[in-house]
C-alpha cells in the first residue's frame, strides 16, 4: 500500500522520453518528477523493475507525484521550517521541494514573518490528501505524561515556542513539555534540538524537563569536571559558591545548586578548599 506524505519503495514500470512511470499498487501508475537540484537526472541509470525510494504526495492538482528528493519533514511528524511566503490565504514554508508547504491561516499561532522559523506538524489534509502544515502542536502531540517517560529520564527535545513560563517544547517527536526561564542558563532558539531530563510529572499529568541531569550521578561528574579545571589552572578557581549562574553554566554546563552540592562533597571529602574568592585544590 502506497502511503502518501511517506517515503515509498516503489518499482519503475517504463521510462520513456516524456518521464519515468512508477507501480503505485491501487493508486495506479504515478509519474517520478525531478527534484529542485535534479530537473536532468529523474531518470538516469534507473531501468524497468527497478525499485526505487521516492516521496509520494498529491501536487497542487492533487495529482499523485513521486520524487526521489526528500523533504524536511513526512507526515505526522514535527519539524522547524522558515516561511517564504506569506498571503491572505495563508503561509508557506521551504521544506526541500521544489513547491513550498502550505500552512492555512487558521493552522497558524503567533506572528508570521518571512524568513522567521516556526515549528510545526506537517499532515495530509483531510478533504485534498495534500501536505499541509499547522503551528496548533497541542491537537497532534500529547500534553500528558500518560506513564511514557520517568524522573529523570533523558530525552531528546525540540524547543518550539517561548511563553511566560519558559519554552514549550516536543519531547522525542511525540509529546509536549517545558522548560522554565528560571532553570535555563543559556541562549535558546526556536528550532533548537539538544538533549533534556524529566524533572517531573506534574499533578495534571503535564510534564517538566531540565537540561541538566539532575541526582547524585549528575553531582558525582561536576565533581571529577571541578577537579579537572582545577588541575589545569594551577590548583585555583575563581568560581565559587558565590559566583553568578552564568559564570558556573558557561564553565561546567549545570545549575548554581548543582555546583554547590558539587563543591560541598569535594570539601567534606577535604579535597578543595573553599573561601569568597577562590576555589583551591587540596595537596595531597
Amino acid at each position: 500500500m502506497v502511503k502518501l506524505g511517506q517515503i515509498n519503495t516503489l518499482a519503475v514500470i517504463r521510462i520513456s522520453p516524456l518521464g519515468c512511470m512508477l507501480h503505485g499498487a491501487d493508486l495506479g501508475e504515478i509519474p517520478l518528477v525531478p527534484g529542485p537540484q535534479a530537473a536532468s537526472d529523474t531518470t538516469r541509470g534507473l531501468k524497468a523493475g527497478e525499485q526505487v525510494d521516492v516521496f509520494v504526495y498529491r501536487d497542487t492538482d492533487l495529482e499523485i507525484m513521486a520524487t526521489t528528493a526528500e523533504p524536511l519533514v513526512l507526515a505526522d511528524r514535527v519539524a522547524c521550517l522558515e516561511v517564504v511566503a506569506l498571503t491572505d490565504k495563508g503561509a508557506y514554508l521551504h521544506w526541500g521541494l521544489r513547491f513550498d508547504l502550505f500552512m492555512p491561516r487558521s493552522e497558524q499561532l503567533g506572528d508570521m514573518r518571512v524568513g522567521r522559523r516556526c515549528v510545526v506538524f506537517a499532515m495530509l489534509d483531510v478533504n485534498s490528501q495534500r501536505m499541509i502544515a499547522t503551528a496548533r502542536l497541542h491537537e497532534h502531540l500529547s500534553e500528558y505524561n500518560q506513564g511514557r517517560f520517568t524522573r529523570e529520564q533523558k530525552v531528546k527535545v525540540m524547543v518550539a515556542q517561548k511563553t511566560e513560563l519558559g519554552f514549550r517544547v516536543v519531547i522525542d517527536g511525540s509529546h509536549l513539555g517545558m522548560l522554565y526561564h528560571n532553570e535555563i542558563f543559556s541562549r535558546l532558539g526556536i528550532g533548537d534540538q539538544l538533549n533534556a531530563y524529566v524533572k517531573g510529572i506534574r499533578d495534571d499529568d503535564k510534564i517538566d524537563l531540565v537540561l541538566q541531569q539532575t541526582g547524585r550521578k549528575k553531582v558525582g561528574g561536576v565533581e571529577e569536571a571541578i577537579l579537572e579545571h582545577l588541575n589545569a589552572n594551577g590548583g585555583e578557581s575563581p568560581i565559587t559558591d558565590k559566583s553568578p549562574p552564568e559564570a558556573i553554566y558557561k564553565q561546567f554546563g549545570v545549575s548554581k545548586k548543582v555546583y554547590k552540592q558539587a563543591l560541598g562533597a569535594l570539601y567534606k571529602a577535604r579535597r578543595i578548599q573553599i573561601s569568597k574568592q577562590l576555589v583551591t585544590l587540596n595537596k595531597e
